[in-house]
C-alpha cells in the first residue's frame, strides 16, 4: 500500500535509501539531535541503513508509520515525521527538521521555547496509514506533551 499525505507545502512518503545524505547532514548537526529521543551522535551511514530496516519492519507489523517530510515545489527531504506504538492503543508522534527549516516550523503546536518534538496520542485506528490494526482512524491527545 502507497500512503502519501499531501497539503500545498508538504508530501509525507517512507524514508528511501536515497534519502542517506539528506540524514546524515541533518542528523549530524548537534543542534538538531540534542533534543531527540535518543539518536547516535555522529550519525553514521550504518545507523541510517538499520534505521531503514526497522522502520520496514515495524509498518509491516503495525507498529509504527514513518514518513520522509518533503517540500512540495521540489521534493527537498526536510525532515521526518513517525507514530510509533508504545502500547496497544498509546502511540507517540514525534519529528524532526533540518535547522534550515527551523525559521519555517511546519508544525504548528511546535514551540521552539517549549522545546516540544513529541506529543503523545491516544489512537482508535490506524489502517489509513497502512498499518494492520482496527479501524476506522482517530486520534487524540491523550496526554500533556513530553519532551
Amino acid at each position: 500500500m502507497s500512503f502519501h499525505p499531501t497539503t500545498q507545502r508538504l508530501i509525507l512518503r517512507a524514508p528511501l535509501l536515497s534519502d542517506q545524505q539528506d540524514f546524515l547532514r541533518i542528523l549530524n548537526d548537534f543542534d538538531v539531535v540534542k533534543n531527540l529521543a535518543p539518536v547516535p551522535y555522529p550519525y553514521t551511514a550504518d545507523h541510517f541503513r538499520a534505521f531503514i530496516a526497522e522502520c520496514e519492519e515495524k509498518r509491516r507489523v503495525g507498529d509504527a508509520a514513518v514518513f520522509a517530510v518533503t517540500r512540495a515545489m521540489d521534493g527537498a527531504f526536510i525532515g521526518l515525521c513517525a507514530a510509533d506504538r508504545l502500547a496497544d492503543d498509546i502511540w507517540e508522534f514525534g519529528y524532526w527538521y533540518g535547522k534550515p527549516y527551523w525559521p519555517k516550523i511546519w508544525a504548528p503546536w511546535h514551540s521552539p521555547r517549549a522545546g516540544l518534538s513529541t506529543i503523545r496520542l491516544r489512537v482508535t485506528c490506524s489502517k489509513n496509514l497502512g498499518l494492520s490494526r482496527r479501524a476506522p482512524c482517530s486520534a487524540t491527545v491523550s496526554a500533556a506533551a513530553v519532551r
